[in-house]
């Protein structure tokens, strides 16, 4: 029994046999099959060149000279050092708060009650006083209230104004009427 070389592949093919056993060319024709899937290469897969060896590399290129001369920084450099904390540590690891509350101008608020507080215009004379005290002691910032002092003297005003009517009327009908 004499064996053929296959066209295709190159495999050893029975004389008798109709195809190829590894690439299923048809042995009748000396031409490659068109539809036929392509043949296995059946030598080893190689993936790109084989690695050289660590000692073999090529040396690395020499550092280049700067182009320029180097420049100085133009800040200086900043240092990174833990800072202090600026208050003390409250409970619970927060700092206490930097706010400190600013109290309300008592002579504000006297001068508001006392301006609500009508006894035969008295009230609102101790108003207007206390209300022109708090609106300076107000006005430097040192302490809150300024409305309730502008509002006490306003009201103040208001009740001398109502106080006087009855004071006018009788002043002027004791000056009509005779004894």
């Amino acid at each position: 029994m004499t064996s053929l070389g296959c066209p295709r592949c190159g495999r050893a093919v029975k004389a008798d046999a109709a195809r190829c056993q590894g690439c299923g060319q048809p042995m009748g024709t000396g031409q490659p099959d068109p539809f036929a899937p392509p043949a296995h290469d059946r030598s080893p897969i190689t993936y790109g060149t084989p690695p050289v060896p660590y000692a073999a590399q090529p040396a690395p290129y020499a550092p280049q000279p700067p182009a320029y001369p180097a420049q100085p920084a133009p800040y200086p450099p900043v240092p990174y050092a833990a800072q202090p904390a600026p208050y003390p540590m409250g409970p619970y690891g927060y700092a206490p708060s930097a706010y400190v509350p600013v109290e309300t101008s008592g002579l504000a608020i006297g001068s508001l009650v006392a301006s609500l507080l009508w006894v035969c215009g008295l009230g609102s004379l101790v108003a207007v006083v206390l209300g022109c005290i708090a609106l300076g002691e107000t006005r430097a910032g040192r302490r809150r209230g300024r409305g309730m002092a502008i509002a006490g003297i306003i009201i103040g005003v208001l009740g001398l104004a109502v106080a006087a009517i009855p004071f006018a009327i009788g002043i002027y009908d004791s000056a009509t009427q005779p004894y």
